[in-house]
């Protein structure tokens, strides 16, 4: 069995955070957990279809400024 991975994004843009969501699931590497810090105004990350569809198990901080 292969280790876990930890990938931690931290992310304002969603441009940015959808490329890197993109990334992630072309990995051949299956056996890893999403962090993701959003330090976008009103939760926008949290209401990307993207984080929904690939990664419901993601574990979500939003970064209250």
């Amino acid at each position: 069995m292969s280790q876990l991975l930890s990938i931690c994004l931290v992310v304002y843009r969603p441009i940015e955070f959808q490329k890197a969501i993109r990334n992630l699931t072309e990995l051949n590497y299956q056996n890893f957990e999403l962090i993701v810090g959003d330090d976008s105004p009103n939760n926008y990350i949290k209401n990307q279809h993207v984080l929904k569809k690939y990664f419901q198990k993601a574990t979500y901080y939003h970064n209250k400024p």
